[in-house]
């Protein structure tokens, strides 16, 4: 069984961290060398999407959509310019694998 709750945490954690540095209070470098902050947010927006349509209606393309989601934000966004913001970065993406592998064992390939 897959822990809704820990995923949508996750996402509610990454999209906060995404939408800082998107909106750029702070005025830091927040140049990436991947796809960036935007491409994250667009993934995270998706994932969301997948997320409360699983809750609704259980299905397996959904659980591979959120997978997918994941997939794309550590291999999309990669990481930032900036010393700091990529210590962030590293801090809020703790514990994807462990969530990518609960996904992965229970989607029926």
């Amino acid at each position: 069984m897959v822990d809704i709750v820990r995923i949508q945490n996750k996402m509610d954690e990454l999209e906060t961290f995404f939408k800082e540095v998107v909106t750029n209070v702070e005025k830091i470098d927040n140049t990436s060398f991947g796809a960036g902050a935007q491409y994250g947010l667009n993934c995270i927006e998706k994932m969301k999407k997948s997320m409360s349509a699983y809750q609704k209606k259980p299905a397996n393309k959904l659980l591979k959509d959120i997978f997918f989601g994941f997939t794309a934000i550590t291999r999309g966004v990669e990481g930032f310019n900036d010393y700091n913001l990529e210590n962030r970065f590293r801090e809020v993406s703790k514990g994807i694998y462990a969530m990518q592998e609960e996904l992965q064992q229970n989607i029926k390939w």
